[in-house]
């Protein structure tokens, strides 16, 4: 979780932030002596508040003047780092068994400070505490049964007697309290995780965070998250060699904007199942046809991914270009041709396999809309010989 290296922020998105790579050497140094004895790294992040303090302070203070530390969040908990300004909170007594959990989830410099949690912390830490407590008196139950039973027939204690006397013990613990789980916790968990939930990497493909919470361009700030369109995805991973997870959002803007070539993703690991849902993304895509003699029954944001425009622009583009219809067989091919070469600049034989037209073929009719464009769509919409043909329509406009 990134947070703040002074005040210990979260730092969640869209919350602005600062790279301490960025500072000043002055400001650098301030924030050092701050945070002593642990080190600044320049992949450390700072909160908006903190950096306008440090700027501040770097520009009043004089050199070699001891700098007190200030904080840009004052109300913050240490344990998750979020703010407790208007959170239920509950005080933390360092020497309470609490306070002992808690501080040591927390740096050495954060303990002076330590007054408030949050709620969920301090609730975490008191299971924490129940249940190590539950776990002593058991093996306390334990050793005093292994001493009762070696004194009468001084022998020792069968490991299966051991553990039913354990699960004895625990039988009769608070049901509230959730079974302590096996001794070590952390290794057993990790190595679980690794044989049930396997990573597949590749490198040639690459996926987009699984994450709901902003858009898939990096760096966006618009909070209007939507699901991609599975007619997107399909294109992506077949173009692009992106996966798209379904959890994944867009914003509006990126949607219709449709600058795919800028997507950077940088993980490579992969699920089962992300795995499945790609070969079942494959397999979509290569039943679908397209059907460029009729543009208005295409999607529209498959038409705009390959177009560029919209089907009713499309349809007026065609309808300025009417000698096409007597150049070739089907116009709305022909143009789509043109359309689709400008925006993607496919190779003809990507285009012909697409089109599933011949690339002599399919070289003809684009030269036959590029001409026919040249003719009557640009001198009247583009260059300086436009400007007669918007003065009498917009001229005729105001007679009416």
């Amino acid at each position: 979780m990134s947070r703040c290296v002074n005040c210990s922020l979260s730092l969640v998105h869209p919350q602005p932030r600062r790279q301490v790579g960025e500072i000043t050497d002055v400001m650098l140094k301030i924030l050092q002596s701050w945070i002593n004895p642990a080190t600044v790294s320049t992949e450390d992040l700072l909160c908006q508040e903190c950096f306008i303090i440090l700027e501040r302070t770097s520009l009043t203070s004089s050199s070699g003047s001891v700098i007190e530390r200030v904080y840009g969040h004052q109300q913050v908990c240490f344990v998750c780092g979020s703010s407790i300004l208007r959170a239920k909170t509950h005080r933390v007594l360092i020497d309470s068994p609490e306070g002992n959990v808690i501080a040591s989830c927390i740096t050495p410099q954060q303990v002076h400070r330590l007054e408030r949690v949050c709620l969920p912390c301090w609730t975490s830490a008191y299971r924490t505490v129940r249940r190590q407590t539950q776990y002593d008196q058991s093996r306390q139950q334990l050793i005093l049964e292994e001493e009762a039973v070696t004194l009468q027939g001084n022998v020792d204690v069968p490991t299966t007697s051991r553990q039913q006397l354990v699960d004895a013990s625990m039988s009769s613990r608070d049901p509230s309290i959730p079974t302590p789980p096996p001794q070590p916790e952390h290794q057993l968990h990790h190595v679980m995780n690794v044989i049930c939930n396997p990573k597949i990497v590749s490198r040639i493909y690459k996926r987009a965070a699984a994450s709901s919470r902003h858009c898939i361009f990096s760096e966006c700030e618009h909070t209007e998250c939507l699901l991609v369109p599975s007619i997107i995805k399909e294109m992506l991973l077949l173009d692009h060699k992106l996966y798209i997870p379904a959890s994944t959002r867009i914003c509006s803007h990126h949607l219709n904007m449709g600058a795919w070539g800028e997507l950077q993703f940088h993980y490579n690991d992969f699920t089962g199942s992300q795995m499945d849902d790609m070969m079942s993304i494959m397999d979509r895509a290569s039943r679908r046809q397209f059907d460029f003699s009729n543009i208005r029954e295409m999607h529209p944001h498959l038409c705009h991914y390959w177009l560029g425009i919209n089907p009713e622009q499309f349809y007026q583009l065609l309808s300025h270009i009417p000698q096409l219809t007597h150049e070739v067989p089907c116009p709305s091919v022909a143009l789509s041709i043109l359309l689709v070469k400008l925006r993607t600049g496919d190779s003809n034989e990507r285009l012909s396999t697409l089109f599933r037209l011949p690339r002599s073929t399919l070289e003809r009719y684009m030269s036959k809309a590029r001409n026919c464009l040249a003719e009557s769509f640009v001198p009247l919409f583009l260059g300086i010989a436009s400007f007669s043909y918007f003065y009498t329509n917009f001229w005729h406009y105001l007679q009416k």
